[in-house]
């Protein structure tokens, strides 16, 4: 939780802002530490991993506005992983921005349901602005917006 005291408002009317939180699943430990830098600068709340495992385990206690899972992951795709996570009622309602070096991969494989496709190199700027967009967006329709 992030709190705000403004100079020209009393103490007793703090601002209470909670920090969007942004779950990541990469198998690169650099893109990872990148990316949670970069996130948390922004003032998100970020939890990162490298094991799809690991991502269900951390899923249902962190509760993210907002997933970003690389598609070259080991064992299974993140394409796999996005679908799964679309076909759960539990979890269809979280927007989830796929990422891949393989830009391709959309056009010959389908977009499995994930809200919007960012190529690798992206820039980070533009990635930023999706993820708030998306966060921001209560009905998904940045992806509309977007492309």
């Amino acid at each position: 939780m992030l709190l705000k005291a403004y100079a020209y408002r009393p103490l007793n009317y703090l601002i209470i802002t909670m920090r969007k939180k942004v779950l990541m699943l990469d198998n690169d430990p650099e893109i990872l530490e990148v990316m949670k830098f970069a996130l948390t600068y922004e003032e998100y709340e970020v939890v990162t991993v490298n094991k799809t495992e690991c991502m269900f385990l951390v899923l249902k206690d962190f509760n993210p506005d907002i997933i970003l899972i690389d598609y070259l992951l080991d064992g299974i795709n993140g394409g796999d992983v996005c679908n799964l996570l679309k076909s759960s009622e539990q979890y269809s309602h979280i927007p989830i921005i796929m990422l891949s070096a393989y830009y391709r991969v959309i056009e010959m494989l389908g977009n499995y349901n994930c809200d919007i496709f960012i190529s690798k190199p992206f820039d980070l700027s533009k990635l930023l602005q999706t993820i708030t967009g998306l966060i921001d967006n209560p009905f998904n329709e940045y992806n509309n917006m977007a492309g």
